[in-house]
């Protein structure tokens, strides 16, 4: 229905969650370990589930947008090196630590609400700069899930750049983060959600002169991304560019066109 641009109905989509999610089907089983290729010998492995929808999120499986846009900071990495990076809506982490290995910035903020996203995003993180591939104990996970203990305590320096994992619900939180770039994959998917990422947006950039958004959209439906563009302009913040991509991930589906937005003031 997406594909066809058609509009599917809140109850659907609530009824699907529901039965996606249900805490009965949380399994360890459920979750397994996938290494990408970045070229190079360079390689990541995450932690992820193949369910579109796990736990009530959308989080927890490493989404195109991600692969495409971080292949296209690969190219650009004069945008990012020695920069300060903050991403929103960071899920498992797959376009962070690319950019972290390829682009060499001189920090990295991983930001996400979810508590599951949260602590699987870390271990993924901790797998990456250490090499252990292991679960948490349990009261490790619950400690990572934790604001306080996102916020005072979890920082990594790997190969000199200070990787960091923080708790951000933009609904409530102010983004107080000292950046120079903020990145952003398929975050772009309700219209209620696009109100709260546009006023974070518009905070970051307003924070100091010269801070740039980059925005992989996945054009599910039109008219969220024209509202997106339109909320994007009602405050004040200007599409400078926007570059268009197509991918398709196998031949018996449809492609699809992700947009990387280009936002500044």
């Amino acid at each position: 229905l997406e594909a066809s641009n058609c509009e599917v109905s809140e109850e659907l989509y609530t009824a699907y969650t529901k039965l996606l999610s249900q805490s009965s089907l949380l399994h360890l089983s459920d979750y397994y370990y996938r290494t990408y290729s970045l070229g190079d010998a360079d390689a990541i492995t995450l932690k992820e589930t193949s369910k579109l929808i796990y736990d009530g999120t959308t989080g927890l499986c490493t989404w195109e947008a991600s692969h495409i846009l971080a292949e296209w900071c690969c190219k650009e990495s004069h945008h990012f090196k020695n920069k300060k990076i903050l991403e929103l809506g960071a899920g498992l982490g797959f376009l962070g630590l690319t950019v972290v290995q390829r682009c060499k910035p001189l920090s990295y903020t991983f930001t996400d609400k979810h508590p599951s996203v949260l602590t699987t995003l870390t271990e993924n993180i901790l797998i990456n700069t250490t090499g252990k591939q292991s679960d948490l104990a349990q009261h490790d996970m619950e400690k990572i899930a934790n604001l306080n203990y996102l916020v005072n305590d979890f920082t990594v320096l790997y190969t000199n750049i200070k990787i960091q994992v923080r708790r951000l619900d933009w609904e409530r939180d102010s983004c107080d983060f000292d950046v120079d770039v903020v990145l952003a994959a398929d975050v772009v998917y309700d219209c209620d959600v696009i109100i709260h990422l546009v006023k974070v947006l518009n905070y970051a950039l307003r924070r100091k002169p010269g801070v740039v958004a980059y925005v992989a959209c996945t054009i599910r439906n039109p008219d969220t991304y024209a509202f997106f563009k339109h909320t994007l302009a009602s405050s004040g913040l200007v599409v400078a560019s926007e570059t268009h991509h197509q991918y398709q991930k196998s031949p018996s589906q449809p492609k699809m066109s992700v947009i990387i937005l280009h936002i500044s003031l």
